[in-house]
Formats: structure tokens, sequence, C-alpha cells
């Protein structure tokens, strides 16, 4: 019987702090380099596009490793604690970059106004004072700070394109942090599996469909003594099985990602393949464990 890895969903206490923190603090150092380069770059829009998407990956990348220090995982919640931190981070970029748009030779009377030293308005300032910015940004929406095509971008465009900057943001920070807490976890040894390095991640497959049909069936049966009987793939023959093992330790078990690669459809360059996944994080106990591990890494 297959036997698939299924998570916990635990969430421990220090993660509802630690996750939102650090996404706040890497968001918010990250989109202060990114105001500053949008100030000075704001006439290319594919430069802002893929800036905002520079943003927001390495962003998300770095921070990912709060999820794995403490030891959550929940997908859900991950993402809805990442996203508060994303949107303070976001915040703190609006914040820093508005201190640069003051700085520019236009009249912000109006906003600028509710602050006590209205000719003086630090970056810190703005981060205590959300209604004023709120204000900023409507008139700043009036006027516009920047030209495309020899008009400045104002109004209407101009929120259609703040709004694709927060969706592509916060789409890029989050992608993919719910299956960062779905890889699996010892429990028992409070520890993450970890991907093992093979020496040969791949088998050869029975030409014929029928064998290949026989060995999925086989797969999805939880019987995996077909690895163990099929020497290892020499070349780039297709199709093909590749493996990927992950281990814990203290852990008598492991799990077995297996993908099948074929040639792609319609393709007739060798170079080209489409890879599936038949199964992934299976249960592999011993002795079938200690087995296919000492035959993929000697």
């Amino acid at each position: 019987m297959l036997v698939k890895y299924k998570t916990s969903g635990i969430m421990p206490p220090t993660a509802y702090f630690i996750i939102p923190l650090s996404f706040a603090v890497v968001c918010g150092l990250i989109g202060i380099v990114y105001s500053v380069a949008i100030f000075f770059i704001h006439t290319l829009v594919v430069a802002k596009i893929a800036m905002t998407l520079i943003w927001g990956g390495s962003a998300g990348y770095i921070a990912s490793y709060s999820i794995r220090l403490c030891h959550a995982r929940n997908g859900t919640r991950i993402v809805l604690l990442a996203c508060l931190g994303a949107l303070i981070g976001f915040y703190i970029s609006w914040a820093f970059w508005l201190t640069l748009v003051n700085s520019l030779p236009f009249r912000w009377d109006t906003p600028l106004s509710k602050f006590p030293n209205p000719r003086h308005v630090t970056f810190f300032d703005w981060l205590g004072s959300p209604g004023v910015m709120i204000d900023f940004i409507k008139e700043i929406n009036l006027s516009g700070t920047w030209k495309f095509r020899g008009n400045f971008v104002s109004g209407g465009f101009l929120t259609f394109c703040w709004i694709v900057e927060f969706v592509l943001y916060m789409l890029v920070v989050s992608g993919g942090l719910s299956v960062v807490g779905l890889i699996p976890y010892y429990e028992e040894g409070k520890t993450w599996f970890k991907v093992v390095k093979l020496m040969k991640n791949s088998i050869k497959t029975p030409v014929s469909r029928i064998d290949l049909t026989s060995v999925i069936n086989k797969i999805n049966d939880g019987d995996f003594t077909y690895f163990m009987n099929t020497p290892v793939l020499e070349g780039n023959e297709l199709p093909n099985f590749t493996l990927e093992f992950m281990t814990a330790q203290g852990a008598p078990f492991c799990y077995l990602t297996i993908d099948l690669v074929t040639q792609a459809s319609g393709k007739s360059d060798s170079n080209s393949t489409d890879k599936t996944t038949l199964v992934q994080y299976a249960k592999i106990d011993e002795p079938m464990a200690s087995a296919l591990l000492k035959k993929f890494t000697d």
C-alpha cells in the first residue's frame, strides 16, 4: 500500500512572530533599494516590472528561511503570516519612496501641512503617519511624478500601474511558500527531511508501453522492487524515471519522489522532454529504504 507524507499542520507559537517579522524586515529593506531604483528609472515600464519581480522574489526567497527556522508546518497559515509581513514591507517601501518624491520641485502643501515641520519631513515621519501618506498618494495620483511619452502619468492609469505593482509583488513573495510548509518533517526528531545528493538519479525503464504501465501500477500500489532490479541509466535514453530521496537524521524511513521523463510531444529534439510526477513524498520503510539509497549513492 502506497503511503505518502501528510503534514501535521503544526504551527509553533514562535512562528506567529518570527515569520511576519522576518518578511517585514527583509521586504522592507529590499523595498527601500527598490524605491531608490524606480525613483531614478521611472520612465522604463519594463524595467519597473522586472525590478518589482526581483524585489518580491528575492525578499520572499530570503525570508522563507524563517519558516524552516521556526519549524512551521501549516501551509495556509504560513502564507497568511508571510503576506502580513510583506504588506508591512510594502508600506515601508512606499514611505521611503514618498520621502524621495517629496524632494522633487513640486508643491505638496496640502498633505505636508499636517506635519509639525512641513519643510523637513523625514522617512520616519512618513512611517508614523499612514493617514498623511494616503492623502499624499491621492495628490500624487492627481498630478503624477513621472512622464510616459512626454505626458505625466496620473489618474486611472497611474492607479492601474500601482495595482499591478502590488499584485505582482504579493504573488511573487507568496508564491511557493505553502509548499515549504508541506516539505516532510520528522516529528519525533524535530527536524526537516533533506534531499539526498545522488550519484545516479535515473534508471532505465521498459521500452514497451505495457511494461511502463505495469511499473506505474506497482508504484501506485507501493511496490518499489522494480527499482532494485533495474540497472542504472548510463545515457539519456527515454523514457526514464528520475528519483529524489529525502532523509532525516534518526528517521527509520525515507521519502521518495518519482518523476517520469519522456520525449516531449511533437518534438524530435532529444533535449525536449516532458516530466510527470508519478508520486511525491512516498514513504519507504526499512530495509527497502537503505537498499535503494545504497544502490543510488554508491
